[in-house]
């Protein structure tokens, strides 16, 4: 089924990279490689498209990136990372202690020591439902999955611009249920060694039970679309204005 999923999401949201399936565990995960060395767990990411490969890492491998360790519930949150020391007193990022809390305040985060491994497949290869389906894409990709999401459940996703993406795209729908949607790290000033994307590319995070669902909306809007389109095309070529109430 997952095969049939991942096919349709590339066709109909014009993806060029693979959508992803990402599980959070407690028990060693079956049917995936373990990592070698230490990782981020975005750059995971990477290795399951480009090797085709489901791989899996526990805390002790993923120690190139302490954010994304607290975020996936792998480890315990620095004290002065919710004080916001780092971000006002080490980095000079924000303005002032005060900002720098707020803002942390707004990150979701899965309950410290609630999972002992993560799990990366290409959705192609997914043998059961997965906890979060990631997706990377243009803006107009990740519009047309909106607006399948809107069509499913008639409200809009979650948009979490300036958070870390494994906060914004895997934690908050794990968390909530909610299709959401980041904007990565531009503001470092390019994309991080640890992963591959663009400035003109955008994330998605979708909870694994709405896949089905909000792919099926995808696919009948395609549909819908091309029907109003045309009938619209028809008018204005009979000297008539397209309606848009």
């Amino acid at each position: 089924m997952y095969k049939e999923l991942a096919e349709a999401l590339k066709k109909y949201a014009r993806l060029e990279r693979d959508p992803l399936a990402i599980y959070l565990t407690k028990k060693l995960p079956e049917g995936a490689e373990s990592v070698e060395g230490s990782v981020a767990f975005c750059k995971m990411f990477d290795m399951a498209r480009d090797d085709g490969k489901c791989y899996y890492a526990s805390k002790d491998e993923l120690g190139a990136c302490e954010t994304g360790i607290h975020v996936l519930g792998m480890g315990e949150v620095d004290p002065a990372l919710r004080r916001g020391d780092p971000d006002y007193e080490e980095h000079g990022i924000s303005p002032s202690l005060r900002i720098a809390r707020r803002a942390f305040s707004h990150r979701h985060i899965i309950e410290a020591n609630s999972i002992n491994y993560v799990k990366v497949c290409p959705l192609s290869q997914a043998d059961e439902e997965p906890d979060v389906v990631f997706i990377q894409g243009k803006p107009a990709n990740i519009s047309l999955l909106s607006f399948a999401f809107v069509n499913f459940v008639g409200r809009y996703p979650l948009g979490l611009a300036g958070n870390s993406f494994c906060s914004a795209c895997i934690a908050a729908p794990y968390m909530t249920g909610e299709m959401t949607y980041g904007v990565g790290l531009h503001y470092y000033g390019g994309p991080p060694d640890i992963m591959k994307y663009t400035h003109d590319e955008m994330f998605m995070g979708i909870p694994g039970e709405v896949l089905k669902p909000v792919v099926e909306q995808l696919v009948n809007q395609r549909e819908r679309l091309t029907k109003v389109m045309g009938e619209r095309r028809r008018r204005m070529g009979q000297g008539g204005r397209p309606s848009h109430g």
